[in-house]
Formats: C-alpha cells, structure tokens, sequence
C-alpha cells in the first residue's frame, strides 16, 4: 500500500485523471490497462531535452499542465504518478550506465549517465517499464 500514496512530487489532480480516463476510460488491473496509460501519456506529451536540468524541478502536475516532459526521469514521473492513482503500486527506478560505473570508480566521470524508468506491481509481480511502453516481465535474477 505504500507505493500506492503519492508524494509532494506526484500527487495528481483530479482533473488530469478525469482527462484520462474519458480517453482511455479507467484502466483495469492488467498489464494492458498499464501499456494503456503509458501509451496515452507519449501520444498526448512532447519532449524536450533538458539535459537531466529538469530533474525534480517540476511536479506530475507541472508537467501535465505543460503536457511536457523532459528527460527519462520526468517521463517516469509521469507515467509513475497517475499508474498510482489508478490503483497500479510504482516505484521509480534509476540506473547508472556501464561506462559511467567505470568512470565513477576510476575517478575520471565528469556527469552522471544513466536512466530512469518505473517499477510497477500488475498480475502480482513487479515489472520494469520503460518510458517507451517496453516491459521487462520476465526476469530472473
């Protein structure tokens, strides 16, 4: 239930989830109700490349007022905070690159590389979920 309530960052108004779901209607409780957000969410945003300066700059609701995102970790954000109101458990997740690893532990990383995606609970088992829709399901680590 904890990765159910939203934080300063990604409480959402109620508006821009009744926008949702009179497009896509309310998503059920699969998989596909989650592809259905995510993919509403990159049909009805723009992008724009800040550089990862936007990073915890702007709300979910900043950004859905903008109808903006502006890197990996606004686009989770995003797609992370209205998963959550529609009953979806999220986390969002970063990732550090190989060769920044590297770098960082040589000493010689000027910048982070990495990237942001989201975590979410469907068919009782967590999922990765690329800003892009694609889904890694089937993990075993």
């Amino acid at each position: 239930s904890k990765y159910l309530l939203p934080g300063e960052q990604s409480d959402l108004k109620d508006s821009y989830l009744e926008e949702i779901r009179t497009a896509i209607g309310t998503p059920g409780d699969s998989i596909d109700g989650v592809l259905s957000v995510c993919h509403w969410v990159n049909q009805n945003f723009g992008w724009e490349n800040a550089g990862g300066d936007m990073i915890g700059k702007k709300t979910a609701n900043e950004l859905f007022e903008s109808k903006t995102y502006y890197g990996c970790h606004s686009a989770a954000l995003i797609i992370s905070s209205i998963l959550r109101e529609f009953g979806f458990p999220a986390v969002m997740i970063e990732t550090a690159s190989v060769e920044w690893a590297y770098d960082y532990a040589e000493g010689t990383a000027e910048y982070f590389g990495g990237h942001v995606m989201s975590e979410i609970y469907v068919n009782n088992r967590w999922i990765l979920l690329d800003n892009n829709c694609y889904m890694y399901q089937n993990i075993n680590i």
